[in-house]
């Protein structure tokens, strides 16, 4: 499905979860490659002493290779940044890579909104498609039997709905496609507000059944 593969790991659960997703969904022909970013001082500068980036950077790897149980020839990519959105970003661009994998925030509301939340951060960045693995996948890996896909008629969706059907080919599972119809701000009279929904609804699945070939919901 997916022939150059970047996964994001970062020596935890997280990475972890990610590299099974990404095994899942990689092409029988296609590269997987980790991908690790690590922090530099935001008071420094980005790109310090070459000395001082060579020794964070073997740290980093000697501290996946354990936590990660990477095989021995996926060594990872790696790159210094102050966000990880951005250093996934740069990987992604520089490696031509058509999916990027990585696992989901494990923080809580607070904690997303005080400390930041990565998987958004790489969902706003990053321009090929972004995969995000649930948390505990690596645990008990899953094979892909249900497919949905949100859509909304926009070229955004129709790409999601593409990229659905393919992979729903080839793992031979259900694919459905969800449309979320808004309730309606205005109407001439208060009491045709449940019709007007009614027709909404009505109309949004024609829409997806014309579709063929999925469940709309």
């Amino acid at each position: 499905m997916f022939s150059n593969v970047i996964v994001g790991v970062d020596g935890r659960e997280g990475g972890r979860d990610a590299l099974a997703l990404a095994k899942q969904l990689v092409s029988k022909a296609g590269k997987l490659a980790p991908a690790h970013v690590w922090f530099i001082d935001p008071t420094a500068p980005l790109w310090g002493p070459q000395a001082e980036q060579s020794s964070q950077r073997e740290r980093a790897l000697e501290r996946l290779a354990a936590a990660d149980r990477l095989d021995a020839d996926s060594s990872p990519l790696t790159i210094a940044d102050r966000s990880v959105g951005e250093g996934l970003r740069e990987l992604a661009v520089s490696h031509g890579a058509d999916l990027t994998v990585i696992g989901g925030c494990r923080r809580g509301l607070i904690g997303r909104v005080v400390i930041g939340d990565d998987a958004r951060s790489v969902l706003e960045h990053t321009p090929c498609p972004v995969a995000v693995a649930p948390a505990g996948y690596s645990a008990s890996p899953a094979v892909l039997r249900e497919i949905g896909v949100a859509y909304d008629g926009s070229s955004e969706s129709q790409g999601a709905l593409a990229v659905a059907r393919k992979l729903a080919a080839r793992c031979d599972a259900s694919l459905s496609a969800f449309e979320v119809v808004q309730i309606p701000v205005y109407v001439r009279d208060p009491w045709d507000v449940e019709d007007a929904i009614d027709r909404r609804l009505e109309e949004a699945r024609e829409r997806i059944a014309a579709l063929g070939g999925l469940e709309a919901h």
